[in-house]
């Protein structure tokens, strides 16, 4: 995993960094002014993009805002209160689990309050629940610990993990790294497919339970979105990636702008 990530990093580099006239691919405008931050644009992108691939956050959702989400606005507003009040679900282990149907843009919303959370200097970590059992299985210590690091942890499909009927292992080890996570003080944003009926005869009450004191539970109803994609499938294939659109450029930037003063803040405190 840790190698995939490396590679995808070089990768977003010769893209973004590499080919750009403006620095000459440096990442750095010339000539530098003294007193001001000399970051280009692109390294300023690069820099914000390379933390969403350091946190698993797919590239398909990168371009994908609150604002631009084919969602109903109850949902938006959910999601922007939510992130308003972000140092205080950290604090407390507070966040959402978003319940509904394929294709309505819960694992959307989900990304969309993990990258709020990432500009916000947040330690986010994304993974799917099957990918934190398989971890499991295999002993793999290292990714546990990065995943089991985040102050937010982005826990994906919970409904499509494997579950056997003749052991209780995946559910035991699910409960088990909610309880003790959430009592830490993470806050998870959860996706399932499941109904809460469904969630709670696979899961067990002690489970839902838990949940039920830390998560607030939404159930999202709308058209697939699947649906309008394959229908669009022709016009984006003519369509060039753009890292400088206006979803990207922003979060960047206010990424940025919130480093600057941190350390101008912890510069002023040590001299």
């Amino acid at each position: 995993m840790r190698e995939s990530i490396k590679s995808a990093m070089f990768a977003l580099k010769a893209e973004i960094v590499d080919p750009h006239k403006p620095c000459e691919g440096t990442g750095w405008l010339i000539p530098e002014k003294p007193g001001v931050n000399n970051s280009c644009e692109c390294m300023v992108v690069f820099h914000y993009l390379n933390s969403l691939i350091e946190v698993k956050i797919s590239r398909e959702y990168w371009w994908l805002g609150l604002d631009n989400m084919e969602i109903a606005e109850e949902y938006k507003t959910l999601c922007r209160w939510y992130n308003e009040r972000m140092g205080n679900a950290v604090q407390h282990g507070l966040g959402v689990l978003f319940i509904g149907p394929n294709g309505v843009g819960k694992t959307s919303m989900q990304c969309a309050i993990g990258k709020e959370a990432v500009v916000q200097g947040y330690n986010v970590q994304y993974v799917t629940a099957q990918q934190y059992i398989e971890a499991s299985k295999d002993k793999d210590t290292t990714f546990l610990h990065e995943i089991e690091s985040g102050q937010m942890i982005l826990l994906d499909e919970m409904d499509k993990v494997y579950i056997t009927q003749s052991s209780n292992y995946v559910t035991k080890t699910l409960e088990d790294f909610l309880r003790r996570k959430t009592a830490d003080g993470v806050a998870f944003i959860i996706c399932t497919n499941h109904e809460e009926n469904t969630l709670a005869d696979v899961f067990g009450q002690s489970t839902m339970s838990m949940l039920r004191r830390h998560l607030r539970f939404v159930a999202v109803e709308g058209e697939d979105y699947s649906q309008k994609l394959q229908k669009r499938w022709n016009s984006l294939m003519e369509t060039k990636t753009d890292y400088y659109a206006d979803e990207i450029v922003s979060m960047a930037q206010r990424m940025m702008d919130r480093e600057m003063k941190e350390d101008d803040v912890a510069w002023k405190k040590a001299y």
